[in-house]
């Protein structure tokens, strides 16, 4: 039996147009919006710059927000390009869409190139600085993804050099300057969060009997125990930086109150949350990824961010300048 022309023309017609929203799909599955919440750095110096209210300078973080997540985008449709042989023998990495076939990597390398370029000329907007921070945060994870990923420890601190550029960018986005301990305690979360992940994918191995090179060549440079001293020193760090922070003549000064000390333990809770995450070594995710949906977390950082907006906001006196 012949099928009409007409029909088999839908039918082709059809199965294109879901090859391409599969396409689609499977694009943005592999720029990772859900991991924009990790730009929100961006966002901080809005917050402490005490200009929530500011519509103008609102409408700017934004943007700051969303083109650094367009540029993170691009890094990770790169990323998982140039891995993807080795994300196959990932238990969770292997289905990701370059990985899996669902995303050829020539349409993943055109739209990294698209999303760069992109953020780089809309960047102009927010001013040459600002452009430079990106440039710079693309070629630091250019020189990541082609060699300082393998190597254990260089691989973690410029992941959290990574978050510094998130917060600086902020800052240029609205024309704030921003105490140095802010900085300080940007980067030693960071680094608690990147040393984590990687204490994680060692026990994750163990727990598969698998070796750990395999997933990640740096993991050969790291012990566990070293791992732990340095979760303990960054976490230690963090924390007494944001206390310093808050305790500082100036900052003190400049929001006119003392109170924003109070909200120290949030950020200590949180800090000893994710380590408690970190016990479930056997889970394939990424603790990372599961603070993201961590109701005790998430309530945690909820309360300390609702605690320093009422604050600085609500309390003390207009900033100076």
């Amino acid at each position: 039996m012949r099928v009409p022309a007409e029909a088999r023309h839908e039918f082709e017609q059809g199965t294109v147009q879901r090859t391409a929203a599969s396409g689609v799909l499977a694009l943005l599955e592999a720029m990772r919006p859900h991991q924009w919440a990790k730009n929100a750095f961006v966002l901080a110096p809005l917050i402490f710059s005490r200009n929530l209210l500011e519509f103008s300078l609102v409408a700017l973080a934004v943007q700051a927000f969303f083109l650094f997540s367009f540029t993170a985008s691009a890094v990770y449709l790169a990323n998982d390009v140039l891995d993807r042989e080795v994300d196959r023998l990932h238990p969770v990495k292997k289905n990701r869409p370059i990985a899996s076939g669902r995303l050829s990597p020539r349409v993943a390398w055109a739209s990294a190139i698209v999303l760069c370029l992109g953020s780089l000329a809309a960047g102009l907007r927010l001013g040459i600085p600002f452009v430079g921070v990106l440039l710079a945060y693309l070629v630091l994870n250019s020189l990541y993804s082609l060699r300082l990923k393998r190597i254990a420890w260089v691989d973690v601190t410029v992941i959290a050099l990574g978050f510094v550029l998130r917060v600086v960018a902020g800052a240029l986005a609205i024309g704030v300057a921003l105490s140095h301990w802010i900085f300080v305690c940007t980067f030693a979360v960071a680094l608690y969060l990147a040393l984590g992940k990687r204490k994680h994918e060692i026990l994750a191995a163990q727990h598969a009997g698998s070796d750990k090179t395999r997933a990640r060549k740096a993991l050969g440079g790291y012990a566990l125990r070293h791992l732990d001293l340095g979760l303990r020193t960054a976490g230690a760090f963090a924390v007494l930086g944001y206390l310093l922070y808050t305790l500082s003549p100036d900052t003190v000064e400049k929001f006119g109150t003392w109170l924003l000390a109070l909200t120290v333990p949030f950020p200590a809770l949180g800090i000893w949350r994710f380590g408690h995450l970190l016990s479930r070594g056997s889970r394939a995710s990424s603790p990372t990824e599961a603070i993201l949906t961590d109701a005790p977390f998430l309530t945690n950082l909820g309360i300390w961010l609702v605690s320093v907006v009422l604050i600085l906001y609500a309390a003390g006196t207009h900033p100076t300048g």
